[in-house]
């Protein structure tokens, strides 16, 4: 489990309430009167924060250790799970009949929530796992900009296809007007 650290505040287990002093009497130990302070400080800002959903999640909970270790609990898992199906889907989209902006869009998407989780991807697998998804008509785009010694970051990547789209758009455009004129 983490050490939560608030600041100067630790969350961890707290020290014997009592201690025996120097005349062998039993007295409230002044580091345990220390460590409720702040525990019901850390304790308070961590149910303060909370959702209604998450609260019954520490219901028994007595210490802001205890709270911080439930949560990690039930969360962590979810966290897992979420990572492990964002990186499927990463490694599965597919462009198909969505436009280039879209594509992008989708894929920056689920970028943005392996971030959002702190799992974030390196710019090779992004370009890797993005150029994959584009499918056979920029298979040519694909190869050159795959070939090129580092890898191009997602950005250049990104902008590289923009502008071949465009080209290429305006090369249909141009070939169906060449058309039409034979056909006047």
């Amino acid at each position: 489990m983490q050490t939560l650290k608030i600041g100067d505040i630790i969350v961890k287990e707290p020290p014997s309430m009592v201690v025996v002093n120097e005349k062998d009497e039993e007295v409230i130990n002044p580091k345990f009167l220390e460590w409720e302070e702040k525990d019901v400080l850390v304790r308070s800002w961590l149910t303060g924060t909370m959702t209604e959903e998450s609260i019954f999640l520490i219901i028994g909970c007595i210490s802001a250790k205890q709270i911080w270790e439930n949560l990690e609990d039930n969360y962590l898992q979810a966290s897992k799970d979420k990572e492990f199906q964002l990186k499927q889907q990463i490694q599965s989209i597919k462009m198909g009949s969505k436009s280039v902006d879209e594509y992008i869009k989708d894929f920056k998407g689920i970028c943005d929530s392996l971030t959002a989780i702190h799992k974030p991807l390196d710019e090779d697998s992004k370009v890797i796992n993005f150029a994959k998804g584009l499918g056979h008509k920029y298979k040519t785009f694909r190869t050159v900009m795959l070939g090129k010694h580092p890898y191009p970051t997602f950005t250049q990547f990104v902008n590289g296809l923009r502008g071949y789209a465009m080209r290429e758009e305006d090369s249909e455009k141009d070939h169906v007007d060449q058309a039409m004129v034979f056909q006047v």
